[in-house]
């Protein structure tokens, strides 16, 4: 049985024509062939299953709007969870603060409006992130007109605390959110001279920025993973629907959809950069 087996693999073919070669130099010569040509038959497959992914995966995002509703559904999440609790899902089940206000004025500022941002949740990352970012300046430097967002981005840094100790006569705790819209709110009323958050050396600044910033990350880093475990599924079953003299079970085509779904974003990159050299008409 063993030696059935390993006659129906490719190596072990390639190995028993070589053992018929006369001298020692040619058998190991034929080997280093048989293993080039083997490798090279299993990088193409690999590729061609990759890239055949990837373009079954794009079809998939844009008619399903999977980029519109994963942004939709990180933004929600990043609003929603508080700084005690790492998943949103926990504080939805708790009924914890929604922080709605905050993301309805986050939205005027990106997307224009808050009832419909299916446009602005349909962007790139790198575009949707970026006028985040645009919007978060500009709620910074006129924030007594959207304390909600400002107040969610650094309501608990040491500025959200400041009058803290005034509120000793006051009735129970507050907490540092409702601190810092009441100070907000009294600056704004006061005729006080305003202090601009929005500039490069405010420590709220660098403290909204960097929250912007870890945000884009983890939801570019998730969207890559995302993708790359679809490739995988997809890969493995288009190997299975598709058998070859490569592919003889289950195992295999499991194995090499692994491989397949590991391949496809460097497929995708490729071709990338093969389009961007095309001509522009």
């Amino acid at each position: 049985m063993a030696e059935t087996h390993s006659e129906s693999t490719l190596i072990g073919r390639a190995l028993q024509e070589c053992q018929t070669k006369a001298s020692a130099f040619d058998q190991v010569s034929c080997i280093a062939d048989g293993f080039a040509k083997i490798a090279l038959d299993w990088a193409l497959l690999l590729a061609a299953v990759g890239t055949l992914s990837m373009v079954l995966i794009e079809l998939i995002k844009s008619l399903f709007m999977a980029r519109r509703l994963y942004h939709n559904l990180a933004v929600w999440a990043w609003f929603r969870r508080c700084p005690e609790h790492r998943f949103a899902l926990f504080c939805w089940l708790k009924q914890h603060p929604t922080h709605e206000d905050a993301r309805r004025e986050c939205l005027e500022l990106s997307a224009g409006e808050f009832r419909d941002a299916r446009g602005w949740y349909d962007q790139p990352s790198d575009q949707l992130f970026s006028q985040m970012q645009a919007s978060t300046n500009v709620a910074l430097r006129s924030w007594p007109r959207y304390p909600n967002f400002v107040n969610f981005l650094v309501g608990r840094s040491s500025w959200g605390r400041v009058n803290e100790t005034s509120l000793k006569h006051g009735e129970g705790k507050q907490a540092p959110e409702e601190i810092s819209s009441a100070h907000l709110k009294r600056n704004s009323d006061g005729g006080k001279v305003l202090e601009d958050l929005g500039s490069g050396d405010s420590p709220e600044y660098f403290l909204a920025q960097r929250r912007i910033d870890t945000l884009r990350i983890y939801t570019e880093w998730r969207w890559a993973r995302l993708n790359q475990l679809a490739a995988i599924g997809i890969s493995a079953l288009l190997l299975i629907a598709f058998q070859s003299p490569k592919t003889e079970g289950l195992c295999d085509s499991i194995m090499l959809g692994i491989l397949a779904g590991l391949v496809a974003p460097f497929a995708k990159d490729v071709a990338t950069r093969l389009s961007s050299l095309s001509p522009r008409r």
